[in-house]
C-alpha cells in the first residue's frame, strides 16, 4: 500500500483482541481467525488500532494520537504503520480480501513450512475437546492437585529408594517381544501429553483448531495447536497450558511407579 496520507484505512471487523500486562507494560494481542496468526502491539500502537476501527486517514490519526499523547506525530510515520498492517493482512481492503480468500479455502493441515516440516496427518479436534471438557473438570480441582503432587512425590521417593531394582526391571523390557508394547505405551503417553495441553487451553477459554502428526527435521512428532493461549490476559494461565503436558505425564509416571512397587515382592 502506498503512503497516501489522505487514504482512509480500517481494521478488519473479524479480528479478535486481548489486552495483556507484562513487566508493567500494556500490550495488545491481535488474533487473525482466518490466517490463525497472532500479533503483539505496544500500547501506543494499540492506540492507533483503536482509532482505525472506523475509516480514518494517516493525517487524522496522527492529529488525534498527538492530542492523546501530548506530542507531535508524523503522518508519514502513521502511514508506514498502516503499510505494515496491510502486509499483515489486518486492514479491511480489497487487496487484503483477495489474499485472504486463499486462506478461507485451505483445509486443516495445510502449511507453508518447508521440507523440514511435513504434516503427515491432522484434524480439527474442536468437537473432541468440547466432549472432553466437561468430563475432565476434575483435573482442575484442588483435591486432584493434592493427589497429583502426592503421586509425583511418591514416585520420586520410590525411584530413589529402589533405583537398582527399577533399573534392572527396565533393562529386561528391551527385547523383541516387548517392542510392540513399548511402542503402544509411548504412543499412549504422547497422546495424553498433547491432549493435556489442549484440554487445559480449552478450560481457560481457548480453542484448539488442530492436532496431528508431523515430521520435524525428519523426526516424527505429535502436536496440538494451543496458540489460542496467547490470547489469555493471565500469564499464569498461559504458563499452565505450556506445563500441562509434562505435569500430567509426571502424574502418570508416579502412579505407574507405585503400581510397579506394590506387587514387586
Amino acid at each position: 500500500m502506498e503512503q497516501n496520507l489522505s487514504y482512509a484505512v480500517q481494521l478488519r471487523p473479524d479480528l479478535e483482541f486481548s489486552r495483556q500486562q507484562q513487566q508493567g507494560k500494556t500490550y495488545l494481542v491481535v488474533k487473525d481467525p482466518l490466517t490463525k496468526r497472532y500479533f503483539r502491539f505496544t500500547e501506543n500502537q494499540a492506540s492507533i488500532l483503536d482509532l482505525i476501527r472506523e475509516p480514518l486517514d494517516a493525517e487524522t490519526v496522527a492529529e488525534r494520537l498527538g492530542e492523546k499523547l501530548g506530542g507531535t506525530i508524523s503522518a508519514s510515520t502513521i502511514a508506514a504503520f498502516f503499510t505494515s498492517l496491510e502486509d499483515k493482512l489486518l486492514l479491511d481492503s480489497a487487496e487484503g480480501r483477495e489474499k485472504l480468500a486463499s486462506y478461507k479455502s485451505r483445509k486443516v493441515g495445510d502449511t507453508e513450512e518447508g521440507f523440514l516440516y511435513w504434516k503427515l496427518a491432522s484434524l480439527n479436534p474442536e468437537k473432541v475437546f468440547a466432549w472432553l471438557l466437561p468430563r475432565t473438570r476434575w483435573a482442575f480441582t484442588a483435591w486432584f492437585q493434592v493427589f497429583a503432587l502426592l503421586s509425583i512425590f511418591t514416585g520420586f521417593t520410590l525411584t530413589f529408594l529402589h533405583w537398582d531394582e527399577l533399573g534392572a526391571g527396565v533393562q529386561s523390557l528391551f527385547n523383541v517381544q516387548s517392542l510392540f508394547f513399548i511402542w503402544l505405551v509411548v504412543f499412549t503417553i504422547v497422546t495424553v501429553h498433547e491432549f493435556a495441553h489442549g484440554v487445559t487451553c480449552c478450560h481457560f477459554g481457548g480453542k484448539v483448531h488442530e492436532v496431528g502428526l508431523m515430521l520435524i527435521y525428519f523426526q516424527p512428532a505429535f502436536y496440538c495447536d494451543v496458540s489460542d493461549s496467547w490470547m489469555f490476559p493471565s500469564k499464569r494461565n498461559r504458563m499452565l497450558v505450556t506445563l500441562a503436558g509434562g505435569y500430567f505425564q509426571l502424574v502418570i509416571w508416579g502412579l505407574c511407579t507405585i503400581v510397579w512397587r506394590i506387587p514387586y515382592p
